[in-house]
């Protein structure tokens, strides 16, 4: 049996954790009927996929000081549960030292209990097939936090470890649909004891991981299976590690939260209390907010940036660079909290500088396997743990201080427009420095104006949602003008008094189905008869073949002037008579009067029916 790489979100298991459950066990005696729900995955028969898991188990009893078995390379299964009694197990069978004393295996043996069976026969599992796993990828990881969370009596998922699923997960989410959001709700799923405060540990997973290679979450990882069990960090200490605020514009302190982190990981037993780490208290936080601590932290700052630039170029990796990086760390937080005294090491430097020397003469010689620094046991072994999104920020975007000011202030966005409270003026926001914002203010007359303004100073903006102030167009002003856009409102106007202004009487007669008669004897060409009504101006593109038109020089190609019937009523004597409207079209042979166009005034032609005779063009017959 191997253990499953999704395991712990990655980690596996805690070397410690295994020593540690497997003689509490011996202590009380093994008992086959108390193992329940051992589930188990195929080794993947891909090659490739195979020895990654085999890489990890490899790699995993490397680090671990001996506590751990190597691979064999019969194995055919990985496991999701009962891990760490199989790890020691396993590890018991190969003569691994994983009890504090040596005791000859055949000693432990011969108690009355369930070992001696265990080693030679086994147990039952439930053994999930290789294709499954292939199949549904996401399936292992899910399995092994339900069945961390059933078990939390006995071992419950640290806050690290729910950080290291978050990542896990977030990971395995396709390019381009990457949410930290979801990564957080499928971690909570599983109903881990920090479930209350799990948005502090997925805030802590986005912003001070080390973006999405989340490498400061394998390194602290890595210490804690180096340094002792698996701690707690409670709530109080989660969220202060998450969202205490050091008041600088220049960086948010990701590898100072970090070293906190990882100064409560290897706390000796002396500082756990009932499975939570008291290394680092509220009060710590306290004191490293002081005014007087301020330049203090950033030295340490810088002096890890420095450090872990360093350990990033060497190209040595975390299992070669990462203990010497955490002693350093774990060094200046103990400095800095003036807890030296209580640390593991229980040495006391005269000031960063000599911690600083330390770690170099430290890491120059990690990389000579003959010089390496074993890891450092614990002294006592640790007590047992008791039963809002996003995008990831990089190291580099959480010491930015250009970041850090458009993340402190919500409303700021370079290219919006803000105002001053109590001003008036629009400025626009057109860049931020380390330490500056640009802002330009454009008056409606006059030269452009220049201000900046410190980081601290952006909370007086005001976001200005309206468009920018600026003069309208010139060329837009005059197509607004009187006497451009009220051109044709003139016109129509025009024609509507030059058509009232031929208004005549003639002598005419009515009846009531809307027939024309005339009343008097007329000279051929004397009677015509004008389309009177009122006029209209339309576009062109919105006049029907039917509609009544008048000809004008003064119009728009675009533009037509219509001139609709007057409503008339005789039965009521409302509206006024225009006998234009009564005429009909008729054949040649019934027809006694044409259609013309006439001038109304010299700048309008009207639509006419005259008897025969009359002057202008024909256009069809009228009766």
């Amino acid at each position: 049996m191997l253990v499953h790489v999704s395991n712990r979100a990655g980690a596996l298991v805690n070397p410690f954790d295994v020593m540690q459950k497997g003689q509490a066990i011996c202590a009380v005696g093994w008992d086959l009927a108390k193992i329940k729900q051992a589930v188990a995955i195929e080794l993947p028969a891909d090659g490739c996929k195979r020895q990654a898991i085999v890489d990890a188990n490899a790699q995993l009893a490397q680090q671990s000081n001996g506590i751990i078995a190597r691979p064999t390379g019969m194995e055919k299964y990985s496991t999701l549960s009962v891990s760490h009694t199989t790890c020691f197990l396993k590890s018991l069978e190969s003569g691994c030292k994983v009890m504090d004393e040596m005791v000859p295996l055949e000693q432990l043996v011969c108690k009355q209990d369930d070992l001696e069976r265990m080693l030679s026969q086994g147990w039952d599992w439930t053994v999930i097939a290789s294709k499954v796993d292939e199949e549904v990828p996401h399936l292992a990881g899910l399995l092994t936090q339900a069945f961390n969370s059933d078990h939390a009596i006995a071992r419950a998922p640290t806050e690290l470890e729910v950080m290291m699923t978050i990542a896990r997960t977030y990971s395995m989410q396709p390019e381009g649909h990457k949410d930290l959001g979801k990564a957080i709700a499928e971690a909570s799923a599983s109903m881990p004891p920090c479930k209350d405060y799990i948005r502090s540990i997925g805030e802590f997973v986005g912003s001070f991981a080390g973006g999405e290679t989340f490498k400061f979450l394998q390194y602290l990882s890595f210490i804690g299976k180096q340094f002792g069990g698996s701690t707690q960090f409670g709530e109080e200490f989660t969220k202060l590690l998450t969202h205490c605020d050091w008041k600088q514009p220049s960086t948010t302190f990701p590898l100072l939260r970090v070293a906190l982190a990882c100064c409560q990981i290897t706390a000796p037993k002396s500082c756990i209390k009932d499975g939570f780490s008291k290394m680092v208290t509220k009060a710590d936080f306290d004191k490293l907010r002081k005014k007087k601590m301020s330049e203090k932290i950033l030295m340490a700052e810088d002096l890890m940036q420095a450090a872990w630039q360093v350990v990033e170029e060497s190209k040595l990796g975390i299992e070669k660079a990462g203990l010497p990086f955490g002693r350093f760390q774990i060094r200046l937080i103990l400095h800095l909290l003036q807890k030296e005294a209580k640390g593991r090491e229980g040495v006391e430097y005269k000031g960063m500088e000599e911690i600083k020397n330390k770690f170099e003469e430290e890491f120059a010689k990690c990389g000579d396997p003959s010089s390496a620094t074993p890891a450092a046991a614990p002294a006592e072994p640790t007590g047992e743990g008791d039963s809002a999104v996003v995008a990831v920020k990089s190291l580099k975007e959480a010491s930015d201080s250009k970041a850090i000011a458009l993340q402190s202030h919500k409303h700021i966005k370079i290219g919006k427009n803000y105002t001053f409270k109590a001003e008036s003026k629009v400025w626009t926001l057109k860049d931020l420095t380390s330490t500056h914002a640009l802002l330009v203010h454009q008056p409606l007359c006059g030269p452009e104006e220049a201000c900046e303004i410190l980081h601290k100073e952006l909370t007086k903006l005001k976001e200005y949602s309206k468009p920018l102030p600026q003069l309208v167009k010139q060329d837009v002003l005059n197509k607004m003008s009187p006497s451009h856009f009220l051109q044709g409102e003139l016109c129509r106007a025009q024609a509507q008094a030059a058509v009232y202004e031929r208004l005549g009487e003639f002598d005419l007669q009515v009846s009531t189905q809307q027939q024309v008669y005339a009343g008097k004897k007329f000279n051929k060409g004397k009677l015509t008869l004008l389309a009177l009504g009122t006029v209209h101006l339309m576009p062109l593109e919105k006049v029907g073949k039917s509609q009544c038109l008048m000809k004008s020089s003064q119009l728009q190609k675009s533009e037509a002037l219509v001139i609709q019937p007057p409503k008339q009523d005789f039965a009521k004597q409302s509206g006024f008579f225009c006998p234009y409207w009564l005429i009909k079209e008729g054949s040649e042979e019934q027809g006694n009067m044409e259609m013309h166009m006439v001038n109304c005034t010299p700048l309008f032609l009207v639509p006419s029916a005259a008897d025969d005779g009359s002057a202008g063009a024909k256009k069809r017959k009228m009766k």
